[in-house]
Protein backbone atom coordinates (compact mmCIF):
# COMPACT_ATOMS: atom_id res chain seq x y z
CA UNK A 1 0.00 0.00 0.00
CA UNK A 2 3.08 2.17 0.60
CA UNK A 3 4.30 2.31 -3.09
CA UNK A 4 0.36 2.45 -4.02
CA UNK A 5 -0.08 6.05 -1.89
CA UNK A 6 3.52 7.43 -3.06
CA UNK A 7 2.87 7.50 -6.46
CA UNK A 8 -1.06 8.80 -5.86
CA UNK A 9 -0.03 11.61 -3.87
CA UNK A 10 3.68 12.09 -3.82
CA UNK A 11 6.63 11.73 -1.47
CA UNK A 12 5.23 14.44 0.35
CA UNK A 13 3.09 12.49 2.77
CA UNK A 14 5.77 10.39 3.74
CA UNK A 15 7.71 13.57 4.85
CA UNK A 16 4.28 14.58 6.63
CA UNK A 17 4.16 11.42 7.98
CA UNK A 18 8.06 11.55 9.46
CA UNK A 19 7.67 14.75 11.06
CA UNK A 20 4.66 14.09 12.90
CA UNK A 21 6.38 10.76 14.30
CA UNK A 22 9.21 13.25 15.27
CA UNK A 23 7.79 15.59 16.83
CA UNK A 24 5.28 12.56 18.62
CA UNK A 25 8.87 11.15 19.55
CA UNK A 26 9.78 14.81 21.27
CA UNK A 27 7.16 15.43 22.53
CA UNK A 28 6.31 11.84 24.56
CA UNK A 29 9.94 11.96 25.81
CA UNK A 30 9.67 15.38 27.48
CA UNK A 31 6.54 14.18 29.08
CA UNK A 32 8.07 11.58 30.17
CA UNK A 33 10.99 13.93 31.92
CA UNK A 34 8.21 16.44 33.49
CA UNK A 35 6.50 13.21 34.59
CA UNK A 36 9.56 12.05 36.68
CA UNK A 37 10.72 15.59 37.76
CA UNK A 38 7.67 16.72 39.30
CA UNK A 39 5.52 13.46 40.03
CA UNK A 40 2.54 14.27 37.92
CA UNK A 41 0.85 13.75 34.56
CA UNK A 42 2.05 16.17 31.72
CA UNK A 43 -1.78 17.38 31.40
CA UNK A 44 -1.81 18.46 34.95
CA UNK A 45 0.98 20.49 33.96
CA UNK A 46 -0.87 21.49 30.31
CA UNK A 47 -4.00 21.97 31.98
CA UNK A 48 -2.09 24.87 34.73
CA UNK A 49 -0.88 26.58 31.65
CA UNK A 50 -4.49 27.22 30.08
CA UNK A 51 -5.72 30.61 30.07
CA UNK A 52 -2.57 31.48 30.69
CA UNK A 53 -1.31 35.23 32.54
CA UNK A 54 -3.78 37.72 32.66
CA UNK A 55 -2.07 40.13 34.43
CA UNK A 56 -1.94 42.57 31.44
CA UNK A 57 -5.53 43.27 31.25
Amino acid sequence: MGPAVAVKYSSAIFLIATIAIVLQVLFNLEAIRYTLYTGEPIYGGIMRLKPGCRSGW
